[in-house]
């Protein structure tokens, strides 16, 4: 039986890239070394980072004024790492709150300055964002306007499913367990007039800035991680790039909306224009039966389809690596189990 992991990440990881590196992993390009064990210092070490470096950098399409950094930890590191980095004298920021990660990010950030919440203000040090709320199920489509303040966005759970200009964004973060790599690893993209911002408790091997001038190297980086991340850009590439990954979100989740919209005992968490394309939230009108939802996908190969506490109680994630036929698996088992609840009740 074929299996789908519509698991919100750590996420599905082509099969192609995980044959690749199991393929070099031990004996990286002839060297006798695993991959796991290049130092530091030797300069195989560095050509992988500016392989990965370079076509993340290509696939996305990033201006010269911007730096990729690749950094350890997640997303939730940054919360905090962010209001170090950019919060300055200011001592205040505007935060958009679209949901449960852009609740966490201002919990974290108030601990370094006034958060000022869904409105903008003329001296607040930025303004930030999530882009995807993966536990909600909500989406930005477009970019919102900051006013004239830095635009920072998480971009966790939507990066490198569709095309962005980056001209227009002044920080980005990323943790890399979507889309990107295992988890482990965050990407860190920042316009460098955002440099020299840090406050002085910013611990030195997440001050941006630092980093930034280090090459990502003030410490030991994931290499693993960003190896992985170079395979998955390069995949991205070779697949059409972003325009062909936002084409495959848009169809995919178009799928599953249409599917639990037509349907008797489904209902999708959200409507309207906020609809992600990379996290499809629903459940049954009568939450009794999500259980024995969630029971009997099991037994058809399609996996993880439970939603955040926070959130909906159903949830399907359609990242970049999750083929189109899971997707129809989906929808033709909502459709099925929906036919049965037709039948008995």
């Amino acid at each position: 039986m074929v299996s789908f992991n519509f698991g919100a990440g750590p996420a599905v990881l082509p099969g192609d890239i995980l044959e690749q590196a199991r393929a070099e992993a031990f004996n990286w390009q002839g060297s006798g070394m695993s991959l796991f064990e290049i130092p530091f210092g030797d300069p195989t070490f560095g050509a992988v980072m500016q392989t990965a470096h370079r076509a993340l950098q290509q696939v996305l399409n990033l201006p010269d004024s911007h730096h990729l950094l690749f950094l350890q930890g997640g997303a939730y590191a940054h919360f905090a790492f962010v209001a170090m980095n950019l919060m300055g004298d200011k001592k205040r920021a505007c935060y958009l709150d679209t949901g449960h990660w852009s609740k966490r990010a201002i919990a974290e950030a108030s601990k370094y300055g006034e958060i000022v919440v869904d409105r903008i203000v003329a001296d607040g040090a930025y303004c930030h964002m999530t882009t995807n709320e993966t536990t909600q199920g909500r989406q930005f489509h477009e970019l919102p306007d900051s006013q004239g303040l830095p635009l920072v966005a998480d971009m966790t759970s939507d990066i490198l499913t569709r095309p962005i200009d980056f001209s227009h964004m002044d920080l980005v973060y990323a943790s890399a367990q979507k889309n990107i790599a295992p988890a482990g690893l965050s990407l860190v993209i920042m316009h460098e007039k955002l440099f020299d911002r840090a406050l002085d408790i910013t611990p030195t091997v997440f001050n941006y800035t630092l980093q930034a001038r280090n090459n990502s190297r003030v410490n030991t980086p994931n290499l693993f991680g960003i190896y992985m991340a170079g395979l998955m850009a390069k995949w991205v590439t070779d697949q059409g790039g972003l325009p062909e990954m936002a084409k495959r979100s848009r169809e995919k989740s178009a799928v599953l909306y249409e599917t639990i919209d037509h349907s008797r005992f489904f209902h999708a968490s959200v409507n309207g224009e906020m609809r992600s394309h990379v996290n499809v939230c629903f459940g049954l009108k009568d939450p009794a039966l999500n259980e024995l939802f969630l029971q009997q996908a099991q037994h058809e190969g399609l996996l993880n389809l439970n939603g955040h506490s926070a959130g909906a109680p159903l949830r399907a994630s359609l990242y970049n690596a999750l083929p189109r036929a899971g997707v129809v698996a989906l929808a033709d088992f909502i459709k099925r189990f929906d036919g049965q609840l037709a039948r008995v009740l």
